[in-house]
């Protein structure tokens, strides 16, 4: 007996994009319950808590970054911009537009931020000196912020990958 389907290309593609859509929500919502618990809290003024809460969200949005750019080198996607340290250690660079950004340790996920005297961008290009970042820790005394700049760079590179992995879908 002969099964026959009546999967077109259209409703194919379809399909993928639903699951998706699904696959990113799962990825994203304890990423975006763990942000609201944090800014919840620093909004309440109970900061108590907050130190614990952000030394576990930060390392998930590197582990996250990571698998995204793992998973885009195997579709032959854009990748971030890999730099190197003297030791031979590579980290992933994500920047904006306006210059800021942070690296990513490709063998532990760790996350560094800039060091504030070393501001190095000029007019949208950045000169990555890994020397000149420092990992992220919540010891740091604008540990907020330095959040806040996190979330929102790992968001957009994020949102990024989502966005590509969709129109490829849908070509």
């Amino acid at each position: 007996m002969k099964l026959e389907t009546s999967i077109t290309a259209p409703k194919a593609r379809e399909v993928t994009r639903r699951a998706l859509e699904e696959i990113y929500k799962d990825i994203i919502a304890p990423l975006k319950e763990g942000d609201l618990k944090i800014l919840e809290l620093y909004s309440n003024k109970d900061v108590k808590s907050l130190p614990d809460l952000i030394e576990k969200q930060v390392p998930r949005y590197g582990k996250l970054i990571l698998e995204l750019e793992e998973l885009a080198g195997r579709l032959r996607y854009d990748k971030l911009p890999i730099v190197e340290d003297n030791n031979g250690d590579k980290y992933y660079c994500i920047s904006d537009r306006e210059g800021r950004s942070l690296i990513i340790s490709q063998d532990s996920a760790q996350i560094y931020t800039p060091n504030p005297a070393e501001d190095s961008s000029n007019d949208n290009y950045i000169e990555v000196d890994v020397n000149n970042y420092k990992p992220f820790t919540v010891e740091n005394s604008d540990y907020m912020k330095e959040y806040m700049e996190i979330a929102r760079l790992c968001l957009a590179r994020i949102n990024e990958h989502h966005h590509g992995f969709i129109a490829e879908v849908q070509r």
